[in-house]
């Protein structure tokens, strides 16, 4: 059952951020929305016990969140959700700074481009540039993560997916928060729990999935993972809620991934909201999923 507080942030979820993910489909609302959740985060207040500063490498732009104490040698890359039109850096600050927190990592939280000012596959363009800046900085592959919620969780794919394709050296290991894999938005979950999600309206998702498209086909592995070749992709953390309408998003992906060797740890939490981690500063469930993340992470990354 979730907590009292859970339910609270849920029905503020569903009048604040819902509509901002049910915008109409053109250029002038999405950037109404960007603008209007970038106010909002403004008021919020920065985290503690990790200090923040700007990272850019060529046209890539970014944060780091460094721990006070932290361990040097490996690294998060963090791909904030919001569908491919929301979402920054600061909009996911909590969680990129407890992940910091927690994990002793500094975390590169990426400012990747999203439409309308940018289109596919710009966005996967941006997470392969700040993935391949990381090897360039020193960083031996096998001590990087790939972490990523909702859009963010798709990037995380398609990047290794394009990373393994390439023949690039793979993360140690991915992390997912109800990832959107399937842009055709037509799995049983989108319309059994849409009375349930708080934040995510099918129709509305499934119109976006189509603008993001554009001409390319909508199972395209770049813009739906759930259709690429799992073979070969690192072991795996899938973190889902049973009341939300990416449910089979994740798990369909998990089980065909699954089916391709990849080992993938689900972690199915009940009664949440999509994307519930990103209030680990006020929600006790929140807190807990972050710390089972922390766990997983270290689990995954070489000894010293």
């Amino acid at each position: 059952m979730p907590s009292l507080r859970a339910r609270l942030f849920e029905q503020a979820v569903r009048r604040l951020l819902r509509p901002l993910l049910s915008v109409a489909v053109r250029d002038v609302d999405l950037l109404n929305a960007q603008q209007r959740l970038e106010r909002w985060v403004a008021f919020l207040p920065r985290p503690r016990h990790v200090d923040i500063r700007t990272w850019q490498v060529g046209d890539l732009h970014g944060e780091w969140l460094q721990p006070h104490r932290q361990r040097a040698d490996a690294v998060i890359l963090y791909l904030h959700g919001g569908a491919f039109i929301i979402g920054s850096p600061a909009t996911h600050r909590d969680l990129t700074a407890s992940l910091a927190h927690k994990t002793g990592l500094s975390v590169l939280a990426l400012d990747y481009r999203l439409a309308p000012q940018a289109c596919f596959p710009a966005w996967r363009d941006d997470a392969v540039g700040a993935y391949e800046a990381l090897l360039a900085q020193g960083y031996d592959a096998a001590r990087i993560i790939l972490a990523g919620d909702s859009a963010g969780g798709n990037l995380v794919l398609s990047c290794a997916l394009q990373l393994h394709a390439l023949g690039r050296p793979m993360p140690a290991a991915l992390v997912l928060l109800s990832p959107w894999t399937d842009l055709y938005c037509t799995s049983a979950s989108m319309r059994l729990l849409a009375p349930f999600d708080a934040m995510l309206d099918p129709a509305s998702l499934a119109q976006l999935g189509r603008y993001h498209a554009r001409a390319h086909a909508l199972d395209d592995p770049g813009l739906s993972p759930l259709y690429g070749d799992m073979r070969g992709l690192p072991a795996t953390l899938l973190q889902v809620s049973d009341s939300e309408i990416l449910l089979d998003d994740g798990l369909q992906w998990a089980d065909r991934a699954e089916a391709a060797g990849v080992v993938v740890e689900r972690q199915i939490w009940p009664g949440m909201m999509h994307v519930f981690q990103l209030f680990c500063r006020w929600l006790p469930e929140a807190d807990r999923a972050v710390d089972a993340i922390a766990t997983f992470i270290t689990a995954h990354l070489p000894a010293r």
